[in-house]
């Protein structure tokens, strides 16, 4: 991005900067959606599934920095409704005794992709 774009570093670290803050922002909203009963968990996973898609899809299609912006900001929102509402799922499908297994699971699959997919991705854009 920053060759092909002609972004610098600091445009590159508030992008990252905007996406993580509205996801800090947004995941406990996405948690009270699930859990006063305005929207069922299955359809908060699945929308925010699909939406993040489409989101990164536009954001392909963008090459200027205002827009990426924007756009790395709803990324981050729609992102965070996936942990907390997964962590309720795993909260009430599992017993008190395997939960904290469970979670450590949960996070291990995570690192292990976001490091498959760090590693995958550099690779291809060498």
């Amino acid at each position: 991005l920053e060759v092909d774009l002609g972004l610098s570093l600091n445009d590159l670290a508030m992008m990252a900067m905007v996406q993580a803050l509205a996801g800090n922002i947004a995941s406990p909203l996405w948690g009270v959606l699930a859990d006063r009963g305005t929207f069922r968990r299955k359809t908060i996973i699945s929308t925010g599934c699909i939406a993040q898609g489409f989101v990164t899809i536009v954001l392909a299609g963008v090459s200027t920095l205002l827009p990426m912006v924007l756009l790395r900001a709803l990324n981050g929102a729609l992102l965070a409704s996936l942990r907390p509402i997964a962590n309720g799922i795993v909260a009430d499908m599992t017993s008190d005794t395997n939960r904290g297994k469970v979670y450590g699971g949960m996070d291990i699959a995570m690192k292990i992709g976001i490091m498959a997919g760090t590693f995958i991705g550099t690779n291809m854009a060498r």
